[in-house]
């Protein structure tokens, strides 16, 4: 279901999801305050996985509106569409609403290009970060809207993340790595190949998350279980092993094209370490440690070559502090220029 306040010029644009896709759509059209309106209508709205907003249908001013949506994002986890037809007089706006993780603006002056953006926010992921700032960068020029691009020339890169034994941050690790691809622009999965179960747990904690019948989305991943489908084609496919078994470095060595194991190095841990590295073998692996002191590293660099410490990220949806490893480990597959 779709909620959608609208300018009464603008009423019929999402009109088309329903004959094409079968979906409810509610419009309402007029003048708007929008804070008044989610504070008045909670109850109504969490019925909504999209609510979309003409911003021509809004009274309130820029600060105002942030304020809304940050409350209502705060409450329900419905995702939020922004149709902004002038875009040129909006950017600090834009770039408010980026700063708080609202991507899916659509500002297109065609039908057909306008009726694209709103099936692309509807779409499973939606529009990313990266295309609304290149969008802002061919609108305004690069001396105002200045970020690094991307590009990924292969698709369907599998990566399986392991540890070496259990609370060694493996699945930080493995969605801390899909946040930061993410957020650099690519399509990215991860996928729980463990018994776990951790996944199901997220919504009942993090708000925001759509979750659909065998999946959840957040922040531009998609999250599925190793026994869910998806027919979408993605950059990257994060596997979350979980511990590292014997029955698992067959798969590991025949199909992944990246592996990394996760490790600690505490006295009664590094064990385990050596363990994995015996049943490893002639698997070539990027090492990655966690909760390692300072003076520790170079030991640990002088004793097993060319390990990597990563920075403790308790925020399982971090997408930066590692951005330096994540660089080093995905070189052949990310190629970086500035715009």
């Amino acid at each position: 279901m779709l909620l959608y306040i609208s300018s009464n010029e603008n009423i019929g644009i999402f009109d088309f999801l329903s004959n094409e896709h079968g979906m409810v759509i509610k419009n309402l059209s007029g003048s708007f305050s929008l804070n008044q309106f989610v504070i008045h209508d909670m109850r109504s709205l969490n019925h909504y996985s999209y609510f979309a907003i003409d911003l021509k249908a809004l009274k309130d001013t820029e600060d105002e509106i942030i304020e809304a949506i940050i409350a209502f994002k705060s409450m329900f986890s419905s995702r939020v569409i922004l149709y902004i037809e002038d875009i040129k007089n909006n950017e600090r706006l834009i770039e408010q609403l980026i700063e708080h993780g609202i991507y899916n603006i659509i500002s297109a002056d065609t039908v057909d290009d306008l009726k694209e953006e709103i099936q692309r926010t509807i779409s499973d992921i939606g529009i990313s970060k990266r295309d609304i700032k290149l969008k802002l960068n061919k609108t305004y020029g690069t001396e105002n809207c200045y970020i690094p691009e991307y590009y990924f020339e292969n698709k369907d890169i599998k990566i399986a993340v392991t540890g070496v034994s259990h609370k060694v941050g493996t699945t930080t690790i493995a969605m801390n790595l899909c946040n930061y691809l993410a957020g650099i622009g690519a399509s990215v999965c991860y996928i729980e190949a463990n018994n776990n179960g951790h996944i199901q747990k997220l919504p009942s904690v993090y708000l925001g998350m759509t979750v659909k019948s065998d999946c959840i989305i957040y922040n531009g991943v998609k999250y599925l279980s190793l026994n869910s489908h998806s027919d979408e084609e993605y950059h990257f496919v994060i596997y979350d092993m979980g511990v590292i078994e014997r029955k698992t470095i067959k798969a590991i060595k025949n199909n992944f094209d990246v592996s990394i194991t996760c490790a600690t190095a505490k006295p009664y841990e590094i064990g385990a370490y050596d363990k994995a590295i015996d049943l490893l073998d002639d698997v070539r692996v990027h090492t990655i440690f966690s909760f390692v002191q300072d003076n520790a590293k170079t030991k640990l660099q002088e004793q097993y070559g060319n390990v990597l410490f990563s920075e403790y990220t308790p925020d399982l949806f971090d997408s930066e502090k590692n951005k330096d490893i994540w660089d080093q480990i995905l070189d052949k597959y990310i190629t970086k220029n500035t715009i």
